[in-house]
């Protein structure tokens, strides 16, 4: 074998390599495998196979992975058997064949190594954060490998060195089908990092980015919307920090976090867009905990009230004002400080009951019945 092409091509960084250097990675991994193929004895090709290439020490398993060759990868697993010293080969980075499957997102050879035993979850070097296969398929968005690996056992809640789930790291890079998939499987959504990651949940992680379909999406599925970081900030006031107007929108529109904090964070941020959209839901607030314009707009939140249903739950804006939208969890989220020292709060349906506004206060009450038991 040509250990010195091999070498290369080991080295060669998949983001960079041009079309035609991987064809030539192809013909070179298939020369090499006719070499051993023609080996008279299977103890010689075992110990070709268990060769090493490159400055990461990548096996011929892991470059057949690596460039999603199927045809190598099924000759190399036809001799090797359940030889798990190869099959679960590591790389200098703690990388076996499998990490390298998930991560250009090849379903057969994941599927193949599957199927001759491999390890469903070894976990990478601490200098690549200890991350599992899944962990790859969740951010490159490769959902078929993701639902192959779970299939053979990969645990959906596996934790990254800093405790991202599939789901979180779904967040972080904005697959929305790879957070779609792992909510259906039942993924914890609730799930966050370890302290030193600051505590952060996958919908922290979607307004860092901007991801506003995303976060919708975690919120319809019932993620807690104010669960703060270590740092003890919200998913709003991260969209702030982030200047995401058009996250803020949204998190604003579903009641999300702390107006007054999150006010706060956009001056300091010097964020003018949010700090003036802010502004505006705290005049809103105001009106919505005044009896009296509650009772001018008794008749038309009640009618606002009536169009919603389970289909619409997030998306129908019930708010009287048209400057500052809500749905129904935003109207549920809204509430004031009361008492002399103003060291209560009180909810916006509490305030309907003591004002008497109760047609409203029972209106709501019946729409948390139509609320998704997820």
């Amino acid at each position: 074998m040509n250990t010195q092409l091999l070498d290369k091509i080991s080295n060669q960084k998949l983001t960079t390599i041009t079309t035609k250097q991987l064809d030539e990675a192809s013909q070179i991994l298939f020369d090499s495998m006719n070499e051993i193929d023609a080996l008279p004895s299977e103890e010689e090709k075992l110990n070709h196979l268990k060769l090493r290439f490159g400055f990461l020490q990548n096996s011929l398993l892991h470059l057949a992975a690596k460039f999603a060759n199927v045809d190598l990868a099924e000759k190399i697993l036809k001799i090797v058997g359940r030889d798990f010293k190869i099959i679960n080969a590591r790389n200098d980075e703690l990388f076996t064949p499998l990490h390298l499957a998930a991560r250009v997102g090849d379903p057969i050879i994941t599927n193949l190594l599957l199927e001759f035993g491999a390890e469903t979850g070894p976990q990478a070097s601490n200098e690549n954060r200890r991350w599992a296969p899944i962990h790859y398929a969740a951010k490159f968005g490769h959902t078929s490998v993701i639902e192959t690996l779970i299939s053979y056992g990969a645990d959906k809640e596996t934790k990254t060195g800093f405790g991202l789930t599939p789901l979180i790291i779904g967040a972080e890079f904005g697959q929305n089908e790879v957070v779609s998939l792992m909510l259906e499987l039942g993924a914890d959504k609730n799930a966050k990092t370890i302290e030193e990651n600051y505590n952060m949940n996958a919908l922290h992680y979607a307004a860092i980015g901007g991801f506003c379909d995303l976060a919708e999406l975690l919120l319809n599925y019932g993620i807690n919307p104010n669960q703060e970081t270590s740092l003890g900030l919200s998913a709003l006031d991260l969209a702030i920090k982030s200047h995401h107007s058009e996250m803020v929108d949204l998190l604003l529109f579903w009641g999300v976090g702390d107006l007054d904090k999150a006010f706060f964070i956009a001056t300091e941020s010097k964020n003018s867009d949010s700090l003036k959209k802010i502004k505006t839901y705290l005049n809103a607030r105001k009106k919505f905990f005044d009896s009296k314009w509650l009772r001018n707009c008794e008749s038309e939140l009640i009618m606002e009230l009536e169009k919603c249903s389970e289909e619409n739950l997030g998306s129908n804006n019930i708010s009287p004002l048209a400057e500052a939208p809500l749905n129904i969890y935003g109207i549920l989220a809204l509430k004031h400080r009361i008492g002399f020292f103003l060291k209560s709060d009180e909810t916006f349906v509490g305030f309907c009951f003591r004002k008497e506004v109760k047609d409203v206060a029972n209106k709501i009450h019946e729409i948390e019945g139509m609320f998704p038991k997820i």
